[in-house]
């Protein structure tokens, strides 16, 4: 394994503490983000990270079992910020809003929400879900600017009010996705 790509990439990630994604065969769900801590010709010694860039233990896993690491790509670079930031998710000031009784409530609950430079996330008809800021809002429809996992920006939609089932604001994937997006906005 001496002078490899791998050993390279594994390397890289040990010195410089570089963010990788590790993905297992046959295991399409689990991916493993963090940094090589030690490797050898059999074995990879990882420190884990969450996907809100907080410590999540060590993995020791044979390198045989690996069918790709992906590195120097935006899922490892956003992580990476997240990593050097994490302490400004859990720093953030919770928004307190009214519960309304009224029939229009996302009007009311959005009314409120829109005070604040926040994401939200609404639920549609108790399926689908979408992330993003509130553009514009009347008594019938919301325009909802919508963010990716990774901050990015994909653009405007509009929803029906009496639509949204679930209005939800300042869990930690919103405010990880802001995070991203200033971030990303900041970087051009």
């Amino acid at each position: 394994m001496k002078n490899s790509i791998l050993t390279k990439v594994l390397q890289s990630s040990k010195e410089n503490k570089e963010l990788i994604g590790i993905r297992k065969y046959g295991d399409d769900d689990d991916f493993w983000c963090g940094y090589i801590h030690d490797f050898n010709d059999d074995l990879v010694y990882i420190q884990h990270y969450t996907k809100f860039g907080k410590s999540d233990g060590l993995i020791i896993e044979k390198i045989d079992n690996i069918e790709c690491i992906e590195f120097d790509d935006e899922y490892s670079k956003s992580y990476q910020y997240l990593l050097n930031n994490h302490d400004k998710l859990e720093n953030l000031k919770s928004i307190e809003i009214k519960i309304v009784d009224s029939e229009n409530w996302q009007f009311e609950i959005l009314k409120q929400l829109s005070e604040h430079d926040r994401l939200i996330k609404i639920e549609i008809n108790n399926d689908s879900a979408y992330t993003g800021s509130i553009a514009e809002f009347d008594n019938e429809m919301i325009s909802l600017a919508c963010v990716g996992n990774l901050g990015e920006d994909e653009g405007k939609t509009l929803y029906r009010l009496s639509d949204i089932t679930s209005i939800q604001f300042d869990r930690m994937e919103e405010r990880k996705r802001q995070l991203l997006y200033h971030w990303r906005k900041n970087r051009k």
